[in-house]
């Protein structure tokens, strides 16, 4: 699951499975694998 405020570059690969948390910022050309959690990123 991404959540909707987190940023995910479009050269990035998130793999299905992965968790991405609320503000999270992927960047280019990262892959995340399937099962990875990126939790939230709090402001």
């Amino acid at each position: 699951m991404i959540d909707k405020s987190a940023f995910v570059i479009q050269t990035a690969i998130v793999e299905e499975g992965a968790s991405i948390g609320a503000n999270a910022h992927i960047g280019p050309f990262c892959i995340v694998g399937p099962h990875v959690e990126i939790g939230e990123v709090p402001y």
